[in-house]
């Protein structure tokens, strides 16, 4: 049995859809949301994964270098310790999309089971810019590197500090061609970062939040850093800070207003929900969500000018008593959705899926629901309009590089299943060119992490 992220937790109730209260564009107006009329997806292929062991997060890549993307399994330790976990990757497991193993790294704990509610320290990205994946993992206090064809050990390095493992990103501080900085950080106060060759470019202490995101919002061919609060230089020198409590959940960098010539925006989820200019002026704040953990932009809603901003509060952590709910605002800060959950379930997860019709269109993913309520992918109505058949985790991406996107779901019973609403063959040989790793998978992050690229709505 495979078990993801968090230990089991026992959701009672059913959540009808009288109980999801959706607010409209239209001031003073509130309108119950539609039943649910769901198409149930069919899955066009299935993949036993059993021998990755229990407790894995799946990661995507061209690991092989054939054309096609492959599945991997990263499977962390079960120190219980939750402030450190996972500080150590047990084993690693690459997947062809036809169920082919291609090799494994480590050796599986079947007993595992006790899940990880943090990101797991491991990424696919080809760091030495050969144009062949590598695979990055923290295993036993050293940052080791893997040939993504043949699982072989490349490098280690030491880890700068015994709590530098929570997460792994790529940078470009260095003004190199492509990213190849790597940067390391514990839980929520110190960063770490190093050049190609792993010496020390800089450090830095603050609110680091859960993940960080790198993007050049000056031009200049170098990276600044959105670390929690903190906007950073190339020289990890702070440039501003946001006067925000608690910590930072969700960070994305998009052009919401779809406006150019403002440059691109930074949304931050944390105590609430924030739009930050690249200069760190705050444009405004939606203060109806307790703790904003997921927070992406999407054009959910054509009719409206920008791009919309979906996720998910986290009103009530509570194990027992615990509540969650989806939320929608508009490029301005106004709130279109909020749902009014009153039964139990907090552990959901959001994120926009692109294109998963065919059409160019944007999705609002949501599982791991509790409750009784299924997965699935909700239009901008916040109707839920195409349902995922299984209970677990998912992940997106165009799989066999022709310009479409597949969703990827895996569950506690050792299968992944592929969904996919355009044709899908997995009969015709691959094209043996390797897939370039889009930004977006190598900072895979569970927290779902990432930016939009500046697009006018016109041209979307």
């Amino acid at each position: 049995m495979l078990r993801h992220l968090h230990p089991a937790v026992a959701f009672c109730c059913l959540l009808t859809a009288s109980t999801l209260i959706a607010q409209s564009t239209m001031p003073a107006t509130t309108q119950s949301a539609a039943p649910d009329t769901a198409k149930v997806l069919e899955a066009v292929a299935s993949i036993d994964i059993t021998a990755a062991g229990p407790s894995c997060r799946m990661w995507i890549g061209d690991v092989n270098g054939d054309g096609r993307m492959d599945l991997v399994l990263v499977q962390p330790d079960n120190d219980p310790s939750d402030t450190r976990r996972p500080n150590s990757v047990v084993a690693i497991t690459a997947f062809e999309l036809t169920g082919k193993q291609l090799w494994q790294i480590g050796t599986p704990d079947m007993a595992n089971r006790v899940g990880s509610g943090a990101d797991i320290p491991a990424q696919l990205y080809d760091i030495d810019a050969d144009g062949q994946i590598e695979v990055l993992a923290c295993i036993n206090e050293e940052l080791r590197i893997f040939d993504g064809k043949t699982g072989q050990q490349e490098a280690a390095h030491k880890l700068p500090d015994p709590d530098a493992h929570d997460c792994i990103l790529f940078a470009n501080f260095s003004g190199n061609p492509t990213a190849q900085d790597i940067v390391l950080k514990d839980r929520y106060r110190r960063l770490w970062a190093f050049d190609k060759d792993f010496k020390p470019l800089f450090t830095f202490s603050g609110n680091l939040g859960h993940y960080l995101w790198p993007y050049d919002f000056d031009g200049d061919g170098r990276d600044e850093l959105i670390a929690g609060y903190h906007l950073l230089g190339s020289d990890g020198k702070e440039k501003w800070k946001m006067d925000l409590k608690g910590h930072q959940d969700a960070v994305w960098v998009a052009d919401v207003d779809a406006d150019p010539s403002n440059g691109m925006e930074i949304i931050v989820g944390g105590n609430g929900t924030y739009l930050y200019n690249a200069q760190g002026k705050q444009l405004w704040a939606y203060n109806g969500t307790v703790e904003s953990q997921n927070a992406f932009p999407g054009d959910f809603r054509p009719d409206l000018p920008g791009l919309e901003i979906g996720g998910l509060d986290r009103i009530n952590r509570n194990p027992t008593t615990g509540l969650d709910g989806l939320f929608l605002i508009d490029a301005n800060g106004k709130e279109l959705y909020k749902e009014k959950r009153q039964v139990h379930g907090w552990s959901s997860i959001t994120t926009v899926v692109r294109n998963f019709d065919g059409k160019g269109g944007d999705h609002f993913l949501a599982y791991r629901r509790g409750g009784g309520l299924k997965p699935g992918l909700y239009d901008g109505h916040m109707d839920r309009v195409l349902g995922l058949p299984i209970e677990g985790h998912f992940m997106w991406a165009d799989l066999l590089d022709n310009g479409s996107t597949q969703i990827v779901g895996y569950n506690e019973e050792g299968k992944a299943y592929i969904y996919s609403m355009v044709p899908f063959d997995l009969s015709a040989a691959p094209s043996g060119k390797p897939i370039k790793q889009p930004k977006r998978l190598y900072n895979w992050t569970r927290y779902w992490g990432s930016e939009t690229p500046a697009a006018t709505k016109a041209s979307k």
